[in-house]
Protein backbone atom coordinates (compact mmCIF):
# COMPACT_ATOMS: atom_id res chain seq x y z
CA UNK A 1 0.00 0.00 0.00
CA UNK A 2 2.82 2.46 0.87
CA UNK A 3 4.46 1.78 -2.50
CA UNK A 4 1.28 2.94 -4.20
CA UNK A 5 0.73 6.08 -2.08
CA UNK A 6 4.24 7.56 -2.56
CA UNK A 7 4.10 7.74 -6.37
CA UNK A 8 0.60 9.27 -6.17
CA UNK A 9 1.77 11.98 -3.76
CA UNK A 10 4.80 12.69 -5.93
CA UNK A 11 2.64 12.94 -9.05
CA UNK A 12 0.21 15.26 -7.32
CA UNK A 13 2.96 17.59 -6.08
CA UNK A 14 4.53 17.76 -9.54
CA UNK A 15 1.14 18.64 -11.01
CA UNK A 16 0.63 21.48 -8.53
CA UNK A 17 4.14 22.80 -9.15
CA UNK A 18 3.68 22.58 -12.90
CA UNK A 19 0.42 24.52 -12.78
CA UNK A 20 1.90 27.31 -10.67
CA UNK A 21 4.96 27.47 -12.93
CA UNK A 22 2.74 27.68 -16.02
CA UNK A 23 0.80 30.53 -14.42
CA UNK A 24 4.01 32.47 -13.69
CA UNK A 25 5.27 31.83 -17.22
CA UNK A 26 2.00 33.03 -18.74
CA UNK A 27 1.99 36.17 -16.59
CA UNK A 28 5.60 36.96 -17.52
CA UNK A 29 4.92 36.33 -21.20
CA UNK A 30 1.84 38.53 -21.14
CA UNK A 31 3.77 41.34 -19.42
CA UNK A 32 6.56 41.07 -22.00
CA UNK A 33 4.10 41.21 -24.90
CA UNK A 34 2.26 44.18 -23.40
CA UNK A 35 5.50 46.08 -22.88
CA UNK A 36 6.71 45.27 -26.39
CA UNK A 37 3.44 46.39 -27.98
CA UNK A 38 3.46 49.67 -26.04
CA UNK A 39 7.08 50.33 -27.02
CA UNK A 40 6.31 49.69 -30.70
CA UNK A 41 3.32 52.05 -30.55
CA UNK A 42 5.46 54.77 -28.98
CA UNK A 43 8.25 54.32 -31.53
CA UNK A 44 5.84 54.48 -34.45
CA UNK A 45 4.47 57.80 -33.19
CA UNK A 46 7.73 59.71 -33.67
CA UNK A 47 8.66 61.67 -36.77
CA UNK A 48 12.04 60.36 -37.91
CA UNK A 49 12.91 63.73 -39.47
CA UNK A 50 12.97 65.53 -36.11
CA UNK A 51 16.39 64.30 -34.99
CA UNK A 52 15.11 62.15 -32.14
CA UNK A 53 17.43 59.24 -31.40
CA UNK A 54 16.47 56.23 -29.30
CA UNK A 55 19.15 54.07 -27.78
CA UNK A 56 18.60 50.60 -26.45
CA UNK A 57 21.00 48.06 -25.02
CA UNK A 58 20.92 44.32 -24.59
CA UNK A 59 23.34 41.49 -24.08
CA UNK A 60 20.88 39.03 -25.67
CA UNK A 61 20.34 40.04 -29.30
CA UNK A 62 18.96 36.56 -29.97
CA UNK A 63 15.92 37.31 -27.79
CA UNK A 64 14.90 40.59 -29.45
CA UNK A 65 11.60 40.62 -31.28
CA UNK A 66 12.18 41.19 -35.03
CA UNK A 67 9.56 43.97 -34.96
CA UNK A 68 11.98 46.08 -32.89
CA UNK A 69 14.65 45.84 -35.58
CA UNK A 70 12.57 47.10 -38.50
CA UNK A 71 13.65 50.30 -40.32
CA UNK A 72 12.75 53.41 -38.36
CA UNK A 73 12.94 51.65 -35.02
CA UNK A 74 16.13 50.14 -33.60
CA UNK A 75 17.60 49.55 -37.03
CA UNK A 76 21.30 50.16 -36.32
CA UNK A 77 23.52 47.91 -34.26
CA UNK A 78 26.67 49.06 -32.51
CA UNK A 79 28.72 46.40 -30.81
CA UNK A 80 30.66 47.50 -27.76
CA UNK A 81 33.42 45.25 -26.55
CA UNK A 82 33.72 44.46 -22.85
CA UNK A 83 36.18 46.68 -21.00
CA UNK A 84 39.80 45.63 -20.60
CA UNK A 85 41.39 45.11 -17.17
CA UNK A 86 42.04 48.83 -16.66
CA UNK A 87 38.46 49.71 -17.62
CA UNK A 88 37.08 47.05 -15.29
CA UNK A 89 39.18 48.42 -12.44
CA UNK A 90 37.78 51.91 -13.07
CA UNK A 91 34.23 50.53 -13.07
CA UNK A 92 34.91 48.66 -9.82
CA UNK A 93 36.25 51.87 -8.24
CA UNK A 94 33.08 53.75 -9.20
CA UNK A 95 30.88 51.10 -7.56
CA UNK A 96 33.11 50.87 -4.47
CA UNK A 97 33.32 54.65 -4.03
CA UNK A 98 30.56 54.87 -1.42
CA UNK A 99 31.33 51.55 0.28
CA UNK A 100 33.37 51.51 3.48
CA UNK A 101 36.37 49.29 2.81
CA UNK A 102 39.26 48.27 5.00
CA UNK A 103 42.59 49.94 4.23
CA UNK A 104 43.93 46.50 3.34
CA UNK A 105 41.46 46.02 0.48
CA UNK A 106 43.15 46.25 -2.91
CA UNK A 107 40.59 46.44 -5.68
CA UNK A 108 43.19 45.56 -8.34
CA UNK A 109 43.97 42.30 -6.53
CA UNK A 110 40.29 41.48 -6.22
CA UNK A 111 39.82 42.18 -9.91
CA UNK A 112 42.73 39.90 -10.90
CA UNK A 113 41.18 37.12 -8.80
CA UNK A 114 38.03 37.13 -10.95
CA UNK A 115 39.56 37.67 -14.40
Amino acid sequence: MNALICPLLTFRRQGIFSESTDHLYNAATQERETTLNQLLIELDGFDTGKGVIFLGATNRMDLLDPALLRPGRFDRKIRIRPPNAKGRLEILKVHARNVKLSESVDLATILRTYL
